[in-house]
């Protein structure tokens, strides 16, 4: 019951991290090279968009463990507040 449909949200957090890790750093590659980088709004638009979705699915790893511990944080007091800050700025 409960405890499939936590590990099933903890997976796809993990799918959705690793395929936003890669998106991401793709956009930004792409957007930093010689070819596609030119002084635009729509560039710089774009960039920031990427870095800021970077930072957020670097922390959907803590919430895909907590999800999985039946939203007990394991990381101690500093983490949480980082990765709610992380997490709060990105909203």
């Amino acid at each position: 019951g409960a405890a499939v449909v936590r590990i099933t949200i903890s997976v796809i957090y993990s799918l959705v991290c690793a395929l936003g890790l890669v998106g991401n750093l793709l956009v930004l590659y792409l957007m930093k090279s010689k070819q596609m980088w030119r002084k635009s709004s729509i560039n710089l638009f774009v960039t920031g968009l990427a870095v800021t979705d970077f930072q957020f699915v670097l922390t959907l790893p803590f919430w895909a463990v907590e999800n999985a511990l039946d939203f007990t944080w394991p990381f101690g007091k500093a983490m949480c507040k980082i990765v709610s800050y992380m997490t709060a700025m990105n909203m």
